[in-house]
């Protein structure tokens, strides 16, 4: 039986799920992975860019149609635990914590390497003898600033939030404004069509630009309407992000020479279709977009730790209301009603990661485990059908079944991708490349010891 979560406030409703969803998935990936994918497609990458929306898209409406089930906090977790049972649902939960908490760490120390080659922030970019101050202060400042924010209270972070959508929002929507006022400036050739091996390494970089929204469900203990705002949130959200990245790839391909060397090809772009503007006024123009598009990612990156972790500060607090977490995670403030000693948990663990591990061996805990806990979660929507049928379903996916099927799929590929990947990495000797397969699964192994060793500690009778 689920647990509810009388303590938390329930403050959000659906326009600030959907501010939540879209900052789960906008991070620092639009802003870098234009580039990776036409590395690999060219072109092309404008329709890998449509087959990653509609594959994420499958895997969305699986999500939406299992959160209209449920109004309490835990998503991923709560729906593994009900389906598969208890120790599934452990894992599941372990896994997409691991998962938060990896990904906050990696858009930390992203965050420290733009703003270090920002140069007119007047930054040095060479390290200088000794420690490296720059990155170590801005870890702990936004951390220890995050923390906070989630400390007083959603309704706090909420406000927090809905700043960040729209400041993230108007730069990407202004690049595209940009694209269609010099429309006539700019044209491409799809060229010669790609390999196949090649094209699908290229979906498999987009797709990683559209993750995150699963995020949100986490949050539905603090949701005002849950069981209806959260597909509202999902597929709105994920509709708005899809046109937007097409858009943005398709004028980034446009505009930009040598793309597969840029290093910000969205503030290469805007810097591109405003290059030849000629007010009479003698103003850079150009060189004030490569600003506003830089500023950009930097606000992009800080609302995705914000709603990252408003979301994975909450993972330990449902573990725990299920009895299955210690139970001191469970514990609201009394004033504050937020889950103060989850969000400290989360937020120590965040800041010793990103002290301690290096980005790339970061990335990799978190793609493969992603992966894991999708496939999970999917597979739960035949369980709910065939257990309540539409008994409790807020939303019921006309062909569910078959997305369903598909999205499971498209799992299983990108998972034995993952894997294929990681062992030609490790036979020419690049261990840390290849080192995907060995986190995950020595995250379950912990993860199975921990709950052997502590779930009779942790339940509760």
């Amino acid at each position: 039986m689920v647990k509810t979560n009388p303590d938390l406030v329930r403050g959000i409703g659906r326009w600030g799920l959907l501010a939540i969803c879209i900052n789960t998935v906008i991070g620092a990936g639009i802003f870098v992975l234009p580039a990776d994918a036409y590395k690999h497609a060219g072109a092309y990458s404008v329709v890998a860019f449509i087959l990653g929306a509609v594959i994420i898209g499958a895997i969305a409406l699986c999500y939406s149609e299992v959160a209209s089930r449920y109004e309490q906090t835990g998503g991923m977790y709560l729906y593994a635990r009900e389906a598969f049972g208890s120790l599934i649902g452990f894992q599941v939960g372990w896994l997409y914590w691991l998962v938060r908490v990896a990904s906050f760490a990696t858009n930390l120390l992203i965050f420290s390497e733009l703003f270090r080659n920002l140069s007119f922030i007047g930054v040095d970019s060479q390290q200088s003898a000794g420690m490296d101050w720059l990155p170590l202060s801005l870890i702990a400042i936004i951390s220890g600033m995050i923390i906070m924010v989630n400390l007083l209270g959603v309704k706090v972070s909420m406000f927090l939030t809905n700043i960040f959508t729209v400041s993230k929002l108007l730069p990407l929507i202004a690049l595209v404004v940009l694209g269609f006022v010099f429309f006539g400036s700019w044209s491409f050739e799809f060229g010669p069509t790609p390999s196949l091996s090649k094209f699908t390494e290229a979906i498999v970089v987009v797709l990683y630009a559209y993750v995150g929204f699963e995020a949100t469900l986490i949050t539905a203990g603090e949701a005002k309407n849950p069981k209806k705002d959260m597909p509202f949130a999902l597929i709105g959200s994920m509709i708005a992000i899809a046109v937007l990245f097409i858009l943005i790839q398709w004028i980034v391909v446009g505009t930009v020479e040598g793309l597969k060397d840029s290093k910000a090809p969205l503030a290469d772009s805007a810097g591109a279709l405003l290059g030849n503007l000629d007010l009479g006024v003698g103003f850079d123009f150009a060189g004030l977009a490569v600003v506003v598009l830089s500023v950009g990612a930097l606000i992009s990156i800080l609302g995705n730790l914000n709603a990252g972790f408003l979301a994975g500060s909450r993972l330990p607090f449902a573990m725990a209301s299920q009895g299955e977490a210690p139970e001191a995670f469970a514990i609201t403030h009394p004033k504050l009603k937020t889950p103060w000693l989850s969000i400290l948990a989360t937020g120590v663990a965040v800041i010793a990661l990103a002290f301690v591990f290096e980005r790339a061996v970061i990335l990799k805990i978190a793609v493969m485990t992603r992966l894991l806990v999708y496939g999970v979660t999917v597979a739960s929507v035949f369980v709910f059908r065939s257990r309540y049928g539409s008994e409790d379903a807020g939303l019921r996916i006309p062909g569910g079944g078959g997305l369903a099927v598909f999205s499971l799929l498209v799992i299983a590929l990108l998972f034995a991708d993952q894997i294929n990947k990681s062992w030609d990495s490790i036979a020419k000797g690049e261990y840390m490349a290849g080192s995907g397969p060995i986190w995950m699964l020595g995250s379950l192994i912990v993860g199975c010891l921990i709950y052997a060793l502590f779930r009779s500690r942790f339940r509760k009778v």
